[in-house]
């Protein structure tokens, strides 16, 4: 899933997209390894993420493409749901 260019930021250089890509790759391998549950890894990582875009003051920002990426999360489910016949605007059921 790709989020939609951020407006008025400037062009990314190629030092700092490959310094984005070896952070990523890192914590994608603590990801996999580690023993908490995933939705605790998932928290931890969203919680790091805005408390840094807090401090360099692009919050906003960065909510805006966390907003573009549920709603594309949103559509894919909508989608998958549509094909397997079932309401593709139904709640989720949580027990």
């Amino acid at each position: 899933m790709n989020a939609a260019p951020l407006q008025d930021t400037p062009e990314v250089s190629e030092e700092h997209a490959k310094g984005v890509q070896a952070l990523a790759t890192l914590l994608q391998g603590y990801c996999a390894t580690s023993e908490q549950p995933p939705a605790v890894v998932l928290d931890a990582l969203l919680n790091v993420y805005m408390h840094t875009a807090y401090q360099h003051g692009r919050a906003l920002e960065c909510a805006n493409v966390m907003v573009q990426i549920a709603g594309q999360v949103i559509l894919q489910s909508a989608l998958a749901n549509q094909a397997a016949g079932l309401d593709p605007f139904a709640s989720p059921t949580r027990h």
